[in-house]
């Protein structure tokens, strides 16, 4: 069976962003700071769409209404 965590589009996505932030820190455009703030900004983000439940997050075999929404990436501020 397809795994089923993220929608196509979001997943794509949530990939590029997270090739982003890779990228700003490989360049050394961010402080350790400002990186773990994206980071987990990117994670709570893409928990917002993801097709899990339960206490393990396991992925559900049909698309829940909240994995169809489009992601947008929000802001963790520490």
């Amino acid at each position: 069976m397809k795994r089923r965590f993220f929608a196509a589009a979001n997943a794509g996505k949530i990939e590029a962003a997270r090739q982003r932030i890779i990228g700003w820190r490989r360049e050394r455009l961010l402080t350790a700071r400002e990186h773990a703030v994206l980071l987990a900004s990117l994670i709570n983000s893409a928990d917002r769409v993801a097709n899990t439940a339960g206490t393990y997050y396991s992925h559900l075999k049909h698309w829940d209404r909240k994995a169809l929404l489009p992601w947008r990436f929000d802001w963790v501020f520490p």
